[in-house]
């Protein structure tokens, strides 16, 4: 069995509205920073896992800058979507 890194990820621009249920069941309990998605990649041959990128704000210090996150969500065949890791994604690589 393959594992993920190999499987077929399918990008979207766009989020449908069970995608837009998905992230935010998954991602209400998450503290310290509001996510806003702003695309997303489902596994092709997994219907259950999910990758959110998005905007990540901080909900109470504005000293903080917002940045761009990656937060994987998984959703099982007959249970409620929970993220499973959130990357703080590093756009310093650009410099």
């Amino acid at each position: 069995m393959p594992n993920e890194w190999s499987c077929e990820w399918i990008y979207e621009a766009t989020l449908s509205n069970y995608e837009m249920y998905l992230f935010n069941f998954a991602t209400h309990t998450l503290k310290n920073y509001n996510y806003q998605p702003i695309a997303v990649a489902k596994l092709a041959e997994n219907a259950g896992k999910f990758r959110f990128l998005c905007i990540a704000r901080p909900k109470f210090s504005h000293n903080s800058q917002s940045h761009f996150a990656c937060i994987e969500v998984y959703k099982p065949i007959n249970g409620f979507p929970y993220a499973t890791k959130v990357h703080k994604l590093d756009t310093n690589i650009f410099n």
